[in-house]
């Protein structure tokens, strides 16, 4: 079985994975609206932005312990991915607001 690199498949824990994937999805989504919990919703937006993009940036870098590419070229690509996709759902809904 080894000759032929046919090993037999492990899996993580299911529960495990779930909670780690959850506890990420709450901490990644609630960062941003911090925020709004403490000043106008201007500066908020203003604030929220940053710490998205920051953190965008930071995921980016960090990445970089697995992938083993320079953290600045990850850290730019995430954020900008990031960014673009937000701004182009942000337009979208605006679209979609004009239109309905």
């Amino acid at each position: 079985r080894e000759e032929l690199g046919l090993f037999e498949e492990q899996f993580d824990n299911p529960i495990k994975i779930g909670a780690i994937m959850g506890i990420s999805y709450f901490v990644g989504s609630f960062t941003p609206i911090i925020p709004y919990f403490f000043t106008t919703s201007w500066v908020a937006l203003i604030a929220s932005l940053l710490i998205g993009i920051g953190s965008l940036f930071t995921l980016g870098a960090g990445k970089t312990k697995l992938t083993k590419t320079h953290w600045l070229k990850s850290g730019l690509e995430t954020m900008g991915i990031g960014t673009a996709a937000a701004a182009i759902g942000y337009l979208l809904g605006s679209l979609a607001s004009w239109i309905t």
